[in-house]
């Protein structure tokens, strides 16, 4: 046998790759010697065994196969899993760094002995005398802070302030008497999950020292407290028998009784602040007996416990007339504190008011003999007004403004125009003004062939279009006349037509791809009130994304009057023909009675209402949530649970099958509530209609409707099809007008639909789930209108529940970009007192950092929808793109193509939150994790900041980062040729010249191969697509 000369021959021949197949390997270790020994040649071998002994073979052959799969063999999938489906796994922007977590848990890093709301005590090396402490506190840590709510705000109670400044005192004098003079309590500190920084500086001076209590938020500090603290010899007053007190004091009162009126009033103390065991009143006065809860922890790192001594200070509330306490009644002032002996769990607390004062008083901390532990002389109370809730930050919405078109820059000119007509007429007097002007218009009705995908792709390669209008949502009926068949319709037709007109844009080949013009009939709720078509709107949540993901495409929403007569017709046809001929910047654009008007994304102010009542769900009442077996939908059930709810319908398409599932259902049952499990597919009408008939008929009556149903399906508009908005739309919209129908009649406390914010801001990859919630949008104001409670809230995204959260890596992609998520019970909070206060139809809560936003799209920087947020950022926030070009026209020619380098390299790293220093230039962008829409990401990017038109497909045909900035500096030369030359090269010929090396040797080819490998099939025929267009384009000229 001439063994070896076979593999020799068969190594030189370029195989790389061996198998032996036989029951245990024989020759296996020898080929390898030998093949090592070939391999200064340059190529590397692999061989792999079928088999061994002792070894399980299937585990033995898969094990085989994976490495000749890692050796660069290709595998058969199919033979390997008949059975499954192959799908390609988006890869992942691996830093490729050490990241090993030393930090501990927040709640570990507290050391034993230090105080738990001073933390440990430094001294300050440029004041003389002054003591700093410095922690973080958060909603629930300590746990029990999240126990004293005012209004369902997590605030620092007065009395830990009191408690620390004993604290602070206490390490300056030690063992000496001293007294706390002139507390004074500036501000609220509001605590959430994020945690805020508190210091606490004492300052000795002679004879006293001055204590501050601030907080570092929003990025400046914050003053909550003041007082004074001096050494003191003066004794407490004589012990008083708390017998005598009780004696005194003959009346008792509930103690359950007397906390229900506290919540009633705003302040809703939770378990470990509920301290009051007894209460006793007097005329102007009161006695109460207190017990630390188990729940409030220890106090023996504490100088007076602030759950305790907080219990002792609502005995003073008691004290009060009850006319008195009008709202949320908290500290604001004591004139003086003297410490007594030791404080433990238990205390009696005697409060009294001061005569001729009706919020003013002292209270006195006694035990059991009577004896002075802690006394507060001239406490005054106040009723805290103008709490500011941490909503007041998020709140986000759209403004409408009057603004009238400047005709002045109209052109005409021979333009030719697309137009996607309705029957109404709008179509044919547009078409009739346009041509007038010299421009080309072919009208497309929805009945005609052309209206499909492929009609319209065709119709704008061929016709070469710089325009294409959508009326097709026009022939909508009127919002009072909408019906779940109209609902269908619009999907189908007026979305699907929009995005096939989007498709099409985006497929032309033209260099400037054609501008896309949606236009609908009362989508909008421009004026207060005003009733908007649900219908309708799903065009402007779908446009909103398609001009994030696309800016050349220069979306523009245009909103006509509802109810329009014939006649009004041509005055709406002069209107879109001088908005089409302006071409002006503006994004959204409304017509109303003549009326011309422009839309803003604005952060509006809170409603100005009286300090809202935290909200009370009925016992005897039922409600019901739809995807409440989701994590969102459980989180609402719970919280609902809380306000008083005993009846719940949970409504989900699997039920509660999973442990997860079905331990939240157990947890809500121990808490008193029966819960009602319907296994339904919300957007059936016939499976409502069969639950509403056969189960809710046995529940008490609804008064409650959370419709929180959703599923995604995202994937650029580019690749969307029909089918996959109708597996979004389905549970959110259609579903929706079931309910809306369903109940209508009844009697409901209130109809809250759980929208989203990518239908106010857009999001590249989901105009499906943005046109869904802008149909929730738009029937909150339908229903309002028409005298039905309904509140559309536009949620950002939920960390631990919700869509987001269940898609791997979202979340923190959102909040890599400026959105940051909500926490479940913040949503809830704020949910509580949107349905307590809030009289909007619709209201955003949306913690966006719009200039961290606005840097990640840069191209919204010029975008006049965002430009009233644009002005709000800081100056500098956003860097116009013109920079750049500025950077190369003055540079040496030999340094330009190092500074479009280090800008991709730059631009990439912002996409994928890497950094930019350990970006390889010749690693293809599928390796460092790009995927289609962190593509399109990077390409906006490039764009803004080169002030180019650059196509979808960019980063795939130039694939790499040498690849891509040689062809970005052929774009940018500024030798008074860019311009004309702003079409990309051939990728085949780019792809050489950004392959060769400096002795010209030739390897495009092979590199054109390397990356087409790198491909989804989708991309390889976009990427094919618009190379014959490009080429075209070439023998044309």
């Amino acid at each position: 046998m001439r063994f070896w000369d076979a593999i020799q021959r068969l190594h030189a021949d370029g195989f790389s790759a061996f198998v032996e197949q036989s029951p245990h390997p024989t020759v296996g270790t020898t080929l390898e010697e030998g093949l090592r020994e070939l391999a200064a040649s340059g190529k590397d071998s692999v061989v792999v065994s079928s088999l061994r002994r002792d070894e399980d073979a299937h585990a033995r052959l898969l094990e085989s196969y994976g490495a000749l799969h890692v050796a660069g063999c290709g595998v058969s999938w199919r033979a390997l899993y008949p059975a499954g489906r192959v799908v390609s796994v988006p890869a992942y922007a691996w830093q490729r760094r050490r990241h090993w977590i030393e930090a501990k848990r927040r709640a570990e890093q507290r050391r034993p002995g230090v105080h738990p709301l001073l933390g440990a005590p430094t001294s300050v090396s440029t004041q003389r005398g002054a003591t700093l402490w410095q922690t973080t506190l958060y909603r629930a840590e300590p746990a029990h802070l999240a126990d004293h709510r005012v209004e369902d705000v997590v605030v620092l109670p007065a009395a830990a302030y009191i408690d620390v400044a004993l604290a602070a005192a206490a390490h300056v004098y030690g063992a000496k008497p001293f007294v706390l003079e002139g507390l004074a309590i500036h501000e609220a500190l509001v605590l959430d999950e994020a945690g805020c920084t508190v210091q606490t500086v004492m300052t000795e001076q002679p004879g006293a020292a001055s204590l501050t209590i601030s907080s570092f938020q929003g990025g400046s500090w914050r003053r909550h407290a003041t007082l004074r603290a001096r050494p003191s010899k003066a004794a407490l007053a004589a012990a008083t028998p708390v017998a005598d007190l009780a004696r005194r004091l003959e009346e008792t009162t509930s103690v359950d009784a007397f906390y229900d009126r506290l919540a009633g009033e705003g302040l809703r103390y939770g378990a470990a602040y509920r301290g009051l065991v007894g209460l006793r009143l007097g005329r102007g006065e009161a006695l109460g007996e207190i017990e630390l809860p188990d729940g409030a922890g220890s106090s023996a790192e504490y100088a007076v416990h602030p759950a305790l001594l907080d219990a002792c200070l609502q005995v003073f509330l008691a004290a009060l007339p009850a006319s008195e306490v009008k709202g949320p009644m908290v500290p604001v002032a004591v004139k003086s504190v003297r410490r007594g002996g030791a404080i433990g769990n238990k205390a009696w607390s005697h409060a009294r008011v001061a005569s001729g004062e009706r919020l003013e008083g002292d209270v006195r901390l006694l035990d059991e003999a009577g004896q002075m532990m802690l006394e507060l002389k001239g406490l005054k109370v106040h009723r805290l007004e103008g709490l500011e809730q941490p909503e007041t930050e998020w709140l986000l919405g759209v403004s409408w403004r009057q603004s009238s078109l400047d005709r002045a820059s109209e052109a005409q000119g021979t333009k030719r125009w697309l137009v996607l007509a309705d029957e109404g007429g709008v179509a044919e007097a547009l078409g009739a003004r346009l041509r007038a002007g010299g421009a080309t218009v072919t009208l497309v009705p929805a009945a005609s062939p052309d209206a499909s995908a492929e009609g319209l792709a065709r119709l704008v390669r061929e016709g070469e279009v710089n325009g294409v209008v959508h009326l097709w949502s026009l022939d909508q009926p009127a919002a009072g006349e909408t019906s779940a068949s109209a609902v269908a319709r619009a999907q189908e037709r007026d979305v699907g037509g929009a995005l096939h007109a989007v498709q099409a844009a985006l497929r032309c080949g033209q260099r400037d791809v054609p501008r896309v013009w949606l236009v609908t009939r009362g989508a909008q709720a421009v004026e207060d009130g005003e009733e908007a078509s649900p219908a309708a709107a799903l065009l402007w949540g779908f446009g909103r994304t398609a001009s994030t993901e696309h800016p050349e495409l220069g979306c523009t929403r245009v909103d006509l009057g509802a109810g329009a007569a014939r006649a009004d017709l041509d005055a709406e046809a002069e209107a879109l023909a001088a908005e089409l001929r302006a071409e002006g910047r503006e994004d959204e654009i409304a017509y109303r009675a003549g009326e011309r008007f422009v839309a803003r994304l604005v952060r509006p102010a809170p409603e100005r209402t009286a300090i809202a009542k935290a909200v009370t769900l009925r016992p005897a009442a039922s409600y019901l949530i739809t995807g409440g077996l989701g994590g969102l939908g459980l989180a609402v059930a719970e919280w609902m649970v809380t306000r008083g709810a005993r009846h719940l319908v949970l409504l989900g398409r699997s039920g509660a099958a999973t442990p997860a599932q079905q331990e939240a259902v157990r947890r809500i049952e121990s808490a008193g509530a029966r819960v009602t499990i319907g296994t339904v597919d919300v957007a059936s009408r016939a499976q409502l209609d069969a639950f509403f008939a056969n189960v809710a008929s046995g529940l008490p009556p609804l008064r409650g409707v959370v419709h929180a149903a959703g599923v995604l399906d995202d994937g650029l508009v580019a690749q969307q099809t029909l089918a996959r908005f109708d597996r979004v739309m389905a549970p959110k919209a259609l579903a929706a007008w079931h309910l809306h129908e369903l109940t209508r009649d009844l009697p409901l406390d209130f109809f809250v639909l759980f929208s989203s914010a990518v239908s106010l801001i857009g999001s590249p990859g989901q105009a499906n789930y943005a046109a869904a919630n802008g149909f929730l949008d738009a029937l909150a104001h339908h229903r309002k209108h028409r005298g039905l409670p309904a509140l559309s809230v536009n949620w950002g995204p939920f960390s631990e529940v919700g869509l987001a959260a269940a898609e791997s890596g979202r979340g923190a992609r959102l909040e890599g970009r400026g959105l940051r998520n909500l926490r479940p019970q913040e949503g809830t909070d704020v949910l509580g007192r949107l349905l307590s206060s809030s009289s909007s139809a619709q209201v955003g809560i949306v913690p966006l950092d719009a200039r961290q936003w606005i840097e990640f799209y840069p191209h919204l920087a010029g975008s006049p929808f965002w430009s009233d947020l644009i002005r709000a950022v800081k100056d500098g926030a956003v860097r116009p793109g013109r920079e750049v070009r500025e950077s190369l026209a003055g540079a040496p020619a030999g340094e330009r193509r190092g500074i479009i380098e280090r800008l991709v390299k730059s631009e990439i790293a912002q996409v994928l939150r890497s950094d930019a220093a350990r970006i390889d230039v010749e690693t293809p962008f599928r390796a460092l994790g790009l995927d289609s829409l962190s593509g399109l990401e990077l390409r906006n990017r490039l764009e803004s900041k080169l002030g180019l038109s650059l196509p979808a497909t960019l980063v795939w045909t130039y694939a790499d980062v040498s690849a891509l900035s040689r062809e970005l500096y052929r774009l940018t030369q500024a030798d008074g040729r860019a311009q004309d030359r702003s079409a990309p090269e051939p990728p085949e010929r780019a792809t050489r010249a950004a392959s060769s090396n400096e002795d010209g040797d030739d390897q495009g080819d092979d590199a054109m191969r390397v990356k087409l490998a790198g491909l989804s099939e989708a991309e390889k025929a976009a990427l094919l697509e618009e190379t014959l267009a490009v080429l075209d384009q070439g023998t044309d000229g």
